[in-house]
């Protein structure tokens, strides 16, 4: 030991067998877990955007980060003026990575302007759009572009993109920054109510404008219609390393629909009524494939809670390019949780939905999560948002809370809150109220509307962005100061990203559809909550299974209580946990139709619900996702 520490101080190169002699000295000396992955999430503290704006009631936000320049973040949003009875767009803008920020534009000419968006493109552009309505007639809203040429310090005259009936409707921006020739085209994706020759309302279309000049003019709209009885929800677009451009939509059933009570009480937003797909152009938005489903929807509009879906994309990590992850928030728990669902080969294929909200692992009765967002940083780190009402018996206020994975969206580290206070709503003072007169269909009579402005979920969306050197910016709003204004915090997530979750199991390929468990013995003891089973892994192909052959947990959910695994053999009791079955296999390899030597499963089961006559048939005491990880040797 003296002569390392002699050799130290000297800065001599050191032998690679005195190197292994360090390492294994300090693993005897500080534990096996001395060169452990070190994994954490901090948030920093609470940022005011709209303080320049502190009398405005904030609704609805979207955050963007210029990919070049990770001091540079654009925020945009609706606001309500209570002094003028206005509607209106707003964007605010910080040149120091989210510690200061200021008011950048608005668009409040109008009678109401609604629905903005906010993007980053190459060369320093920023891009922000608003819906604005000059006249009390829906047909007679225009769709606004603004532009900046210095990355949010000053802004263009807006173009005016559409401007005649039938009306538009959320609209997203987004830019292409890929390293191609299609670099710098614009495109702006919504929905466009669709009338008959008569005049009538007849559904919506999906709409896409683009820009081959960085958003100087714009060509379109590409129109695509939904299948009836279905109708379109258009969510955000990523733009892929080749340009591909990626748009994300839910196509809800307006008959099955769940948006109101029965009787005094909430539906259960328990019944699949829609579908989340994705829509792919690879020729610059000139035209569509047909549509990719990725997982069925049960869609709920009590509260504002489903809000939309959110859309992100890995630009280009070293372990998972390209790879895509759509969140949305959803009832089929019988209350809505927030669930992910990813894409490894560019949206033509996406993987099972995966829960990440992680308040309450049992089905039934709870508190709703809503509002998620998703966004992936420089190296790979996915980072999921949403808002969350576990600490908020009313179900109405919530705080923010992030979650983060470092494995390609499989496992994630246990959430944090990122608010320091909730979103609350009072039930005694005074409250804003928006003041609205209209004439029908045709002029006609006038009607009056009195409606409080201050949405429950906070508007139809959040924002979240990951900025140039990896570091996560929540977007939300809540009321702390008495007005509801927009907050944000910086987001620093520690970990390595790689597949399969560690070092040594990312050299192994994923082999599940060679093999499958054999059960046999399973039981709960119901003293200890103790659920068990023998298992036996077998090969169901035609080619050999090479070592190590280990299974290892991507969820874990009981419909009882709260599972955790007893008997991983890497210590872990969720999700990311692993048993080792090469070693009950000679010399770690399985043949066709060769099994492994039996291992017990063994899972506790904390906080049980209580039983009722019936619920014996009807739990599933636990529900495990594996993948079976190790090598194929192809039969001759």
């Amino acid at each position: 030991m003296r002569r390392l520490c002699y050799l130290l101080r000297r800065g001599q190169p050191l032998g690679s067998k005195l190197i292994l002699l360090v390492l294994l000295w300090s693993a005897l000396l500080f534990g096996p877990g001395a060169f452990a992955q070190e994994t954490g999430i901090t948030v920093g503290p609470n940022v005011q955007v709209s303080k320049a704006r502190g009398d405005v009631v904030h609704n609805e936000v979207l955050l963007a980060a210029d990919p070049s320049n990770p001091s540079r973040l654009l925020g945009c949003t609706m606001g309500f003026w209570p002094e003028r009875n206005k509607l209106l767009t707003l964007a605010y803008v910080s040149f120091d990575g989210g510690k200061n920020w200021r008011f950048a534009v608005a668009n409040d000419a109008g009678l109401l302007s609604a629905d903005p968006s906010c993007t980053f493109g190459p060369n320093g552009n920023a891009y922000f759009t608003a819906i604005e309505r000059s006249r009390d007639d829906e047909r007679n809203d225009r769709l606004l572009v603004y532009r900046s040429k210095d990355g949010g310090e000053t802004w263009s005259t807006p173009i005016t993109l559409f401007g005649s009936a039938p009306s538009v409707d959320r609209p997203y921006v987004i830019a292409d920054v890929s390293h191609n020739s299609s670099q710098g085209r614009v495109y702006i994706y919504g929905q466009i109510g669709q009338r008959t020759v008569g005049g009538e309302g007849f559904g919506s279309s999906i709409s896409l404008w683009r820009s081959r000049d960085e958003g100087l003019s714009y060509e379109g709209p590409v129109l695509l219609a939904p299948e009836k009885p279905f109708s379109f929800h258009p969510a955000n677009s990523v733009v892929l390393s080749d340009g591909a451009l990626v748009c994300l939509i839910a196509q809800v059933d307006p008959l099955k629909r769940n948006d109101g009570y029965v009787g005094s009480q909430y539906r259960k937003a328990d019944v699949q009524n829609g579908n989340l797909k994705v829509i792919v152009s690879r020729d610059g938005g000139e035209s569509f494939a047909p549509a990719i489903k990725i997982s069925e929807m049960y869609d709920d509009w009590r509260q504002e809670a489903t809000s939309i879906p959110s859309l992100g994309v890995d630009r280009g990590s070293a372990q998972f390019k390209d790879r895509l992850y759509a969140v949305w928030a959803d009832g089929r728990y019988g209350r809505t949780q927030i669930l992910l669902s990813y894409s490894t080969d560019e949206g033509r294929t996406w993987s099972k939905p995966l829960l990440v909200s992680d308040d309450q692992p049992t089905e039934g009765d709870g508190r709703d999560n809503f509002m998620p967002v998703v966004a992936v940083n420089p190296d790979g780190v996915v980072g999921v948002m949403w808002y969350d009402r576990r600490e908020n018996p009313d179900n109405f206020g919530y705080y923010v809370r992030f979650a983060a994975s470092l494995d390609g969206g499989e496992t994630w580290l246990p959430s944090v809150r990122v608010s320091e206070a909730p979103k609350t709503f009072e039930t005694q003072g005074s409250w804003p109220i928006r003041g609205g007169a209209w004439h029908g269909a045709g002029g006609g009579p006038i009607s009056l509307t009195l409606d409080r402005y201050e949405w429950v979920a906070g508007g139809h969306t959040a924002g979240m962005a990951a900025d140039a050197n990896g570091v996560f910016h929540p977007f939300w709003v809540d009321k702390r100061t008495g007005v509801s204004q927009i907050w944000t915090a910086q987001v620093v997530v520690k970990g390595s990203v790689t597949r399969n979750g560690s070092l040594d199991l990312s050299k192994l390929d994923d082999i599940s559809g060679s093999a499958i468990l054999d059960l046999a013995g399973c039981g709960y003891e119901r003293a200890s909550n103790v659920v068990s089973c023998s298992a036996r892994l077998r090969n169901t192909s035609k080619d050999t299974l090479n070592g190590p052959l280990k299974l290892r947990v991507i969820a874990l959910r009981s419909e009882l209580g709260e599972p955790r695994i007893l008997n991983s053999d890497n210590s872990q009791s969720g999700v990311g946990a692993v048993w080792n079955f090469g070693e009950l296999v000679k010399k770690e390899s399985l043949g066709p139709n060769e099994s492994s030597d039996t291992k017990q499963l063994r899972f506790k089961i904390s906080n049980p619900r209580p039983f009722r006559q019936g619920d014996y048939f009807k739990f599933r005491f636990v529900v495990l996702d594996a993948r079976v990880l190790g090598r194929v040797k192809k039969a001759p």
